[in-house]
């Protein structure tokens, strides 16, 4: 029964509606970690958000009036990506603690 489990999820991330759809055993925790994700992308990369990693990238060049605070952009992006796997490993692991 449990293989026929659809857990659906809709938000609104990066100037999008989404809808997240998952089938199966996991259902849930794919989707729970699916929106973390997104939020965090969002979060990092969006350029609405001043206070995103990108947001706050274009205002040192501007203020600064030189390209040379781009050179962060890779460090930002490594550790995002870090930051982000850890959020979905913790995510994985308080969803199957919760079933339990």
């Amino acid at each position: 029964m449990q293989e026929d489990t659809v857990r659906s999820a809709d938000i609104f991330a990066m100037d999008t509606y989404m809808n997240l759809k998952a089938y199966g055993r996991d259902a849930e925790a794919a989707v729970a970690e699916a929106e973390a994700r997104i939020y965090e992308l969002e979060r990092a990369f969006s350029v609405t958000n001043d206070a995103s990693e990108i947001g706050q990238i274009t205002a040192a060049v501007i203020i600064m009036q030189s390209f040379g605070a781009i050179a962060y952009l890779p460090i930002l992006l490594v550790t995002g990506s870090l930051a982000g796997a850890f959020t979905g490993l913790c995510a994985q692991l308080v969803l199957h603690r919760i079933k339990r």
